[in-house]
């Protein structure tokens, strides 16, 4: 739904194909809350959450085998490195962007009755230096929270009604079959089959 509703607003023309038989998959069954490094939320509490810092703790969170923090890349090889960059340098923006076009009705996600935002898992390593606040979650139409427990349908119903009022057309109990490339290998379509069909 994130891809489709990115490019339906680039202008592209879209379809979303799923072998299920109802809009949000495994995502419906998720306390809908999402880890977003430098979110909307942190920026607007005036929370610097660094690039070089979020890394350090990515990489020790994410590959704590490999992480050597006076090494380069972190210790990383490279295409883990490349990796925990692109998530820092586009979780924000994909979450900007979510809420922008309506899909998301999102709020830092707080602790149980307590007015304080979540700890990460890790929140006592000295490479986390955001050790609460970066996870977001979802209201639902009420703006009730719920604390994100349990809002994996109210998200994927709100994903839905944004692709919904873009004119993305889904098709349901439909699976993808093969790819079809050109003669230089780019792909320039897909086969897909209805279930029982």
């Amino acid at each position: 739904a994130t891809a489709a509703l990115t490019a339906k607003d680039n202008g592209d023309d879209v379809i979303i194909i799923d072998k299920a038989g109802f809009f949000g998959g495994t995502s419906s069954k998720t306390a809908a809350v999402i880890w977003v490094p430098n979110s909307v939320f942190l920026r607007e509490r005036g929370v610097t959450d660094s690039k070089e810092e979020c890394l350090q703790y990515l990489a020790r969170f994410s590959f704590p085998t490999h992480y050597h923090a006076d090494a380069p890349n972190l210790g990383l090889s490279e295409s883990e490195y490349v990796l925990l960059e692109a998530f820092y340098d586009n979780a924000s923006a994909a979450l900007d962007r979510m809420i922008k076009l309506g899909a998301l009705n999102a709020f830092e996600w707080t602790m149980w009755d307590a007015n304080r935002p979540t700890p990460d898992y890790l929140d006592n390593v000295p490479e986390n230096k955001v050790p609460q606040g970066r996870a977001v979650g979802v209201t639902d139409q009420t703006n009730s929270s719920s604390h994100g427990f349990g809002l994996g349908p109210e998200m994927m119903r709100q994903m839905e009604e944004a692709v919904r009022k873009l004119d993305i057309q889904v098709l349901f109990e439909t699976k993808a079959d093969r790819l079809v490339t050109d003669d230089g290998g780019r792909v320039i379509g897909l086969i897909s089959i209805q279930n029982d069909k």
